[in-house]
């Protein structure tokens, strides 16, 4: 895998002509990061090793240590690898750069993706809106206020981390963040948002204490018995902290709970957890020896099940990192080594630091960790890269997704002459009462393909959310704008928000039903030979736990 280099010559006589070309080579499997997470009790415990892989791009790494950042290396990892570019996505690729390029042991954080902040800053300012806020996609008008806010909160971090940040796009941000912080809310999520918005504020040393008055009093008297317990809380008992109210600070954040109830888009419960331990962490470290155990068990087994998003793996680097930088000095005694297809154990050797990795091979058919502590220790093993065998079976989990090619006339065809063009019918249905939001479909264009992109304007239109008229910013829920497919053709019938035309595939974000859902658009063979067509996949997100995947096949392409 990767770039093949072809050269092509033709000679007449005395003359001669010689081109070079680059051939993109990839497997009919996309490349996929899989992390497993764990905690260590005193003793030993092995784990199997089981994908096999290519060695091209292939990642086969492990590690251990007494503090729970450990787990950081994988979201590093599955966050530089993140395929998909709305506003919150792009934030959170770049938290690993903000956040740990100051430890030693992530010092490789700067040659990952979503390392260069400063574009990152560029994408930011072109997406700012006339208010302050952030729109979600590129070229639209949907803004989301909790993505707003928590882009406005990774300028804070990176500028109190030496970054160069623009002072106008800060600025903008936090008129942004007044507006919301002063607001009258609908309901416990708009107070959410409210408190955080205050929170920010306060940490650029803005007085906010009216704000947090009324905000506390509305809450008293609208929600009493579920703000307590809430994010709400947490926020408002960091922004007293840093009034230096500490009666009232710590009164609030006592009555907070991890196991309280979030199953909110942007507020479920690891990312709801990870930003309680990122508030308690940075603000009431001496409370960190009272947090239970089991949220870092909890952690764990989120990882090791997939139970995690941009959003979730963002913000838990938030926490995990305050809270290394308030745990700071642990001492581990730890081993790793990894049983071979012989039988052979091989010790690996971790280096030095709070938070060592290493490298195990693709020989080892499982890992053998011992913590000879008293404590819990924890750990991460990570294996990235494509997958030799293309996946024979369907996969639904919450989602079924179906790849079909046909002719002009509908009729499936799984061969056709070279030059021919096809339709690709591309079709999606939720397995979930209530239906599918945020959804990502990928389809990868079979090798010896391309994709035809309409010449004249695209026939179909679709609903993208939008602020309804008169509304600045707001979050999209009333009012929606046209918004066309470029790439889309026929009668297209899916909820559409957005489509990525790549080099070698096509991303669509849409939603779900119970009702299937079809887009069409189409490609043209461009070599002749046998391709495997790559399976079409399509996750949820915002919840790990969505997945479907279609079967691969094969199609024949012959001269014409």
């Amino acid at each position: 895998p990767g770039a093949a280099n072809m050269t092509f010559v033709a000679r007449t006589g005395n003359a001669s002509g010689k081109r070079r070309i680059d051939l993109s080579v990839r497997p009919a499997t996309p490349f996929m990061t899989q992390l497993s997470a764990g905690v260590l009790s005193k003793g030993d415990r092995e784990l199997r090793i089981e994908r096999q892989m290519y060695p091209h791009h292939r990642t086969l790494e492990t590690g251990a240590s007494m503090l729970p950042l450990q787990f950081a290396h994988g979201f590093v990892a599955y966050l530089s690898n993140y395929p998909y570019a709305c506003t919150e996505q792009i934030v959170s690729m770049s938290m690993p750069a903000v956040l740990l390029t100051s430890r030693p042991e992530f010092g490789y954080v700067q040659s990952r993706d979503g390392a260069d902040v400063a574009s990152l800053l560029g994408e930011l300012r072109s997406r700012q809106t006339e208010t302050g806020a952030y729109k979600l996609w590129p070229g639209g008008d949907e803004v989301v206020e909790f993505v707003s806010l928590y882009a406005q909160q990774l300028l804070i971090e990176a500028g109190e981390r030496g970054q160069a940040i623009p002072g106008d796009l800060v600025t903008n941000g936090n008129n942004y963040l007044r507006e919301v912080a002063q607001r009258d809310g609908n309901n416990l999520t708009d107070e959410r948002q409210s408190a955080y918005a205050i929170y920010l504020l306060t940490r650029q040393g803005q007085r906010m204490a009216a704000e947090v008055a009324a905000a506390r009093k509305r809450l008293a008297e609208r929600y009493k018995g579920q703000w307590e317990k809430d994010l709400t809380a947490a926020w408002l008992a960091a922004s007293l902290d840093l009034m230096r109210q500490d009666r009232d600070a710590e009164n609030l954040i006592s009555a907070t709970r991890f196991d309280a109830t979030a199953d909110e888009l942007y507020n479920d419960p690891m990312t709801r957890d990870a930003l309680l331990l990122f508030v308690i962490s940075r603000h009431f470290p001496e409370r960190l020896k009272s947090v239970p155990s089991e949220v870092f068990t909890t952690m764990a087994k989120r990882v090791t099940d997939g139970y995690y998003h941009s959003l979730s793996a963002g913000t838990t680097l938030l926490s995990l990192d305050a809270y290394a930088a308030a745990t700071e000095g642990a001492a581990r005694n730890l081993a790793i080594a990894e049983v071979l297809k012989d039988k052979k154990v091989r010790s690996l050797t971790l280096p030095e630091g709070l938070f060592p990795t290493v490298k195990f091979t693709d020989q080892a058919t499982s890992l053998k960790f011992t913590n000879n502590t008293n404590l819990n220790a924890y750990y991460l093993i990570e294996q990235s890269g494509f997958d030799r065998k293309p996946p024979s079976q369907a996969i639904k989990q919450g989602l079924e997704v179906l790849r079909e090619y046909t002719d002009a006339s509908g009729k499936a065809v799984t061969s056709i002459k070279m030059g021919q063009q096809i339709d690709v019918h591309l079709k999606f249905r939720g397995l979930k009462e209530g239906g599918l939001s945020n959804i990502a479909l990928v389809d990868l264009l079979p090798g010896g393909f391309e994709l035809v992109v309409p010449t004249e304007g695209a026939a179909t239109p679709f609903s993208e959310a939008a602020p309804s008229e008169g509304e600045e910013g707001g979050d999209g829920e009333d009012g929606y704008i046209s918004w066309q497919c470029q790439v889309c053709v026929g009668n297209v019938n899916a909820s559409l928000q957005y489509a990525d035309m790549r080099e070698d595939r096509v991303v669509f974000y849409a939603s779900a039903t119970g009702d299937v859902s079809e887009i069409v658009y189409r490609i043209k063979a461009t070599n002749v030979g046998s391709f495997v067509t790559p399976p079409a996949y399509g996750e949820a997100m915002y919840d790990r736990s969505v997945v479907g995947r279609s079967a691969s096949g094969k199609i024949e392409v012959s001269r014409p």
